[in-house]
């Protein structure tokens, strides 16, 4: 920051809760487009060490670009946009290595023949709840440090209380359908960002248990990464118990962003075709376990960040949407991938590449904040939505609903329509009344894509259930409902008054 940017240089000492930036420079792109860049002030200081790159005698060779794993939380425009390719969820590009400093066997476990027997007992009680009691779970989600993105509780390892198993530690993570692997903040990371949050300790779990690889996990962001050790244990999804689960200690945090993020874990959500290592995913082992009644979890999400969002493991929650749920099966079981038939801007197709090639998958994501688009697309979204008065938007005839054209599992089509108000976005400040288009530029790769997304943005209007069907392999879909958002709701998750209400979708079609 110098005298010509007073504004970024105020933003960057954690002053000012927004900051616009603009730029008459040349930009990596070439011309003399103008850079906007409109972010939340802990996001600002967190890219620093990037924007410090982006100097003038730099620019051709830099390209500021906010990788997922800080989850579009920024509205970038013009180059700063453009010509990127990444991957959904918190996923990642995901490396084994060998564990050659042999951290994992310095861990002592308190399995003894005592607590075998206890544990025994205890899960000889879960095993029993499971057949007499409603096998569903309403995890409350919060606002992860202010920013478009949610985590909840997670429950890791046993400790034996009064005869019943309890957590060894709960951790708050995000729920993502767009990545498969689990990871959990743990003891054996000592970075002093690490030990201000909630760690699992695996010397101190009672039914903790070596992986039988000892290759650590690599997983990379983009603009930071993960490195973690495998292991085995129990998790606890609300009152309910998953048994022996294999996923990742998180050991070390690569990248500026974990210092200012409440980041503890990650839970995906995906399938196991993506899954590292051949590990069985979470819900798989849900499945397998016979965990819940009905093999389907549900989202709803707030547009406040003051107020609770949900997830509903086991069914759906009536209180939460208006109408019925229309579910559509899911034809790609990698990411939560359907059929796009087509996406329709009043009488302009968007689902075509500029070779006439249909672009016909539609990806549900609760890792991406936004909507997103390839990039023609986008170009398109962009040119004809610019920036508008919040309060001008339903008058404003040039905002036409975006309908997005599905197909049932009758093959009968189903439009899914986006009115402006959904795609038009404000940020957190009561202050600024202008709306942005909630979309970014997204290349899906070519094995799974390209493909549109539809992430948190789409989901605080639309309450989605993602269902598995009997587990096999092609009985996958999706449904969406409109959620409904009111005091009543709003108390029952503050307050936790939602225990016993979730129920299978198919009681709601």
């Amino acid at each position: 920051p110098d005298d010509k940017t007073p504004e970024l240089a105020q933003a960057l000492r954690c002053r000012a809760p927004y900051v616009s930036f603009q730029s008459a420079d040349p930009g990596p792109t070439g011309g003399h487009g103008i850079c906007r860049l409109k972010v939340m002030r802990g996001i600002l200081c967190v890219l620093w060490p990037v924007l410090a790159f982006y100097h003038p005698e730099h620019q051709q060779q830099h390209t500021v670009v906010l990788k997922r794993h800080v989850k579009e939380l920024a509205l970038l425009e013009d180059s700063t946009r453009r010509n990127h390719t990444a991957t959904i969820g918190w996923g990642g590009s995901v490396s084994l290595r060998q564990d050659r400093e042999g951290r994992l066997g310095r861990i002592q476990s308190v399995l003894t023949d005592e607590t075998r027997k206890k544990l025994r007992s205890a899960r000889t009680r879960n095993h029993v709840m499971r057949e007499t009691e409603i096998a569903a779970a309403t995890l409350p989600l919060a606002n992860l440090g202010g920013l478009h993105q949610h985590s909840g509780p997670l429950g890791v390892g046993t400790k034996i209380f009064d005869e019943r198993e309890v957590a060894q530690a709960t951790i708050q993570v995000v729920f993502d359908t767009g990545s498969t692997n689990l990871w959990v903040a743990s003891t054996l990371c000592q970075s002093t960002t690490c030990k201000k949050r909630h760690r699992y300790d695996p010397g101190q779990s009672e039914s903790f248990l070596e992986a039988p690889t000892r290759r650590k996990i690599d997983v990379s962001f983009g603009t930071g990464g993960l490195v973690g050790a495998p292991a085995i244990d129990d998790f606890h999804v609300g009152p309910l118990v998953v048994e022996q689960q294999e996923f990742a200690m998180i050991e070390e945090e690569n990248g500026a962003v974990f210092e200012h993020l409440p980041f503890e874990g990650i839970l995906g959500l995906g399938f196991p075709a993506m899954a590292a290592d051949g590990a069985v995913p979470f819900f798989d082992n849900v499945m397998k376990q016979k965990v819940l009644r009905s093999n389907e979890f549900s989202f709803f999400f707030t547009d406040n960040p003051e107020e609770p969002s949900a997830a509903f493991f086991g069914g759906v929650d009536r209180r939460f949407f208006d109408g019925p749920i229309k579910m559509i099966p899911v034809t790609k079981e990698f990411y939560w991938t359907v059929h796009l038939e087509e996406l329709r801007l009043g009488d302009t197709v968007l689902n075509v590449d500029p070779f006439g090639h249909k672009i016909d998958k539609l990806i549900l994501d609760t890792g991406t904040t936004l909507f997103t688009a390839p990039g023609h697309a986008f170009d398109v979204l962009s040119e004809v939505f610019p920036p508008v008065d919040c309060e001008d938007i339903r008058e404003h005839s040039g905002y036409p609903d975006l309908i997005y054209v599905l197909r049932d599992g009758n093959g009968d089509p189903f439009e899914l329509r986006v009115p402006a108000e959904e795609y038009m976005v404000k940020s957190y400040d009561p202050r600024d009344r202008q709306c942005d288009l909630g979309f970014m530029e997204l290349n899906v790769g070519s094995e799974h894509g390209p493909a549109f997304v539809l992430g948190e943005v789409f989901m605080r209007h639309h309450y989605t259930v993602f269902h598995r069907g009997d587990g096999l392999p092609g009985n996958a879909s999706v449904g969406f409902a409109k959620a409904k958002h009111n005091n009543d709701n709003l108390y029952a998750l503050r307050y936790g008054h939602v225990v016993g209400t979730v129920a299978g979708h198919d009681q709601f079609k």
